[in-house]
C-alpha cells in the first residue's frame, strides 16, 4: 500500500527506523561533548551548593510559617532554574543546523519526521541530566520530605517542566529560524510564566484571567506544593506571639469564616493574615492546605487534585512537541523550494 511503501524505505533508500536510529546516533555525538563540558558540570555544581547553603536544612524541623515560606521559594527556584536553561538551550537546536537540514531534505536523505523524532530521543536523557544531578544534589541538604512519594514526585514534576521547557524552545526556534529573535521571543515567553506562575502573583487583572489556566509553571508549582506541603501540621513555631498578637474580635470574626487570607511569608504579615496565622496556632495547628491564597507559601487554588495536574503537563507537551514539528516542516520546506530554485 501506498502508507507501507512511505515508511518501507523504497523512497528514501532506509527504513524509518533505520533513519531514526542513525539521525538519532548522530545528534547524540554532537550534543553530548557540547552539554557535558566541564563549565556546565561545574555551573551545575555550584548552583547545588549555592542552593544548599542558602537553604540548609530549610525543610527539617517544625513546619512554621516563615520555614514555609523559604521552602516555597527554593520549590519554586528548582523549577525555574533547569526550565529556563533548557529552554534557552533548545532554541539553538534547529537554527544552528538549519543548512544542513536543508540539504539533506533536498537530497531525499531521510524523512523530516524521522529526523525531528531522532533528536527528541537523543535530546531527552541530555536534557535531564542536569536537573536530576540539581535535585540530588539539594533535595537532602535542604531537608525536604524523607519519603519516596516526595522525592520521586518533586523530581517527576522538575522534569516535566524541563521536557515542556524544552518542546517550547524547539518550537520558537523552528518558527523563529533565527537565534536572536527566538532569544527574545523565549525571554518573554517565559518571563510571563514565571511572573504569572503562583508565587509572585496570585490575582491577576481580569483580562489577562485566562493566563493562568494555560501556565504550566503554576502547574508544577502546586504538584511541588503537594508533593511537601500535603498532609503536613502548621506548627507555631514563629508565632506563639502571632496569636497573642491578634485581637480577639478578629479571631471571632475568622472562625465564623470572615477571613480567606491564607498563610503569607513576606517581611511584613498584614492585619488578616495574622488573624488567620493566629486562629489556627490557637486551633493547634492544621493540615498545610496547599492552595489558600498566600503572598510566598503558597499557590493560586487550581482546585484539582494533583493526577489530573500532571494530565494537563504531559498534554501541554503533546502540544508543543506537535507544534514544533508543523513549524519546522514549515520553515525548512520554504527553505527547501528556494534552494532548488536558485
Amino acid at each position: 500500500s501506498r502508507m507501507f511503501r512511505r515508511f518501507s524505505g523504497a523512497r528514501w533508500g532506509a527504513g524509518y527506523h533505520t533513519q531514526m536510529q542513525v539521525l538519532s546516533l548522530r545528534s547524540w555525538k554532537e550534543r553530548w561533548s557540547k552539554q557535558f563540558s566541564w563549565e556546565n558540570v561545574l555551573l551545575m555544581v555550584m548552583i547545588g551548593v549555592i542552593i544548599s547553603v542558602l537553604w540548609w536544612q530549610v525543610g527539617a524541623g517544625p513546619l512554621t510559617i516563615e520555614r514555609a515560606g523559604d521552602q516555597s521559594g527554593m520549590l519554586f527556584f528548582l523549577i525555574l532554574f533547569p526550565s529556563f536553561q533548557s529552554l534557552f538551550n533548545a532554541i539553538f537546536t534547529f537554527p544552528d543546523e538549519r543548512r544542513i537540514l536543508s540539504k539533506e531534505r533536498i537530497a531525499g536523505m531521510y524523512r523530516l519526521s524521522a529526523f525531528y523524532f531522532g533528536r527528541t530521543v537523543a535530546d531527552l536523557p541530555i536534557d535531564l541530566a542536569f536537573p536530576i544531578l540539581l535535585h540530588v544534589l539539594t533535595y537532602f541538604t535542604t531537608g525536604l520530605r524523607l519519603t519516596a512519594g516526595a522525592y520521586f514526585g518533586s523530581l517527576g514534576t522538575i522534569l516535566l517542566s524541563v521536557i515542556i521547557s524544552s518542546s517550547v524552545g524547539v518550537f520558537l526556534g523552528a518558527l523563529a529560524m533565527s537565534v536572536k529573535l527566538a532569544q527574545v521571543m523565549s525571554a518573554c515567553f517565559m518571563l510571563t510564566l514565571m511572573l504569572a506562575g503562583g508565587f509572585y502573583i496570585q490575582n491577576v487583572p481580569f483580562w489577562m484571567a485566562w493566563l493562568p489556566s494555560i501556565n504550566y509553571v503554576m502547574y508544577a508549582y502546586n504538584l511541588m506544593l503537594i508533593t511537601q506541603f500535603g498532609g503536613q501540621k502548621l506548627e507555631c513555631g514563629l508565632s506563639t506571639d502571632l496569636a497573642a498578637a491578634a485581637p480577639t474580635g478578629d479571631i471571632a470574626e475568622a472562625s465564623s469564616g470572615g477571613s480567606s487570607a491564607g498563610l503569607s511569608a513576606g517581611a511584613s504579615i498584614s492585619g488578616d493574615v495574622l488573624t488567620d496565622y493566629a486562629l489556627r496556632c490557637a486551633e493547634g495547628g492544621t493540615d498545610m492546605p496547599y492552595a489558600l491564597t498566600s503572598g510566598a507559601v503558597l499557590s493560586r487554588n487550581l482546585d484539582m487534585p494533583a493526577w489530573q495536574m500532571v494530565l494537563i503537563l504531559i498534554s501541554w507537551i503533546i502540544i508543543f512537541k506537535t507544534v514544533g514539528y508543523v513549524a519546522l516542516d514549515i520553515r525548512t520546506r520554504k527553505t527547501t523550494k528556494h534552494s532548488m530554485l536558485t
